[in-house]
């Protein structure tokens, strides 16, 4: 898979660029003599993982995975529920909002032209009152 990769002539440069800065990062982090304190991030950050896997492995009544997953669950639907309130919220704004389509019969264009027209189901009605074109000198 990576040798496909490295012949492709997008990914090569993709792979050997990020190769490059790699070891660039390394090489500053070594010349600033940044390499200790990053280490010691990495050791703490593994003690946190040791610490927090022991946790969720550990016993009591319940085990604390299945607390972790129950909570990990009441979490993503406390999420999914605020989400829904929120785009059923938006949803109630914009028909608030804006009138309804069918409300929108006539139009006026710059006071010289009035349009009428009517709507059935969702057709515009063109026999009876379409368009109804009354034409004037002055705007209103």
């Amino acid at each position: 898979m990576l040798k496909k990769l490295w012949n492709d002539p997008v990914w090569s440069k993709v792979i050997a660029t990020g190769i490059l800065a790699l070891a660039g990062a390394v090489w500053v982090a070594y010349k600033q003599n940044w390499l200790p304190v990053m280490w010691r991030g990495i050791t703490v950050a593994w003690h946190g993982i040791t610490v927090a896997w022991a946790f969720l492995l550990g016993t009591t009544t319940v085990r604390r995975w299945v607390l972790g997953a129950f909570m990990l669950g009441t979490g993503l639907f406390i999420l999914l529920l605020i989400g829904v309130l929120l785009i059923a919220w938006q949803a109630k704004k914009q028909t608030q909002d804006s009138p309804e389509w069918r409300s929108y019969t006539n139009d006026n264009f710059y006071g010289l032209i009035k349009w009428v027209w009517d709507y059935e189901g969702r057709q515009v009605l063109e026999g009876r009152r379409m368009p109804t074109v009354r034409l004037s000198t002055r705007p209103r």
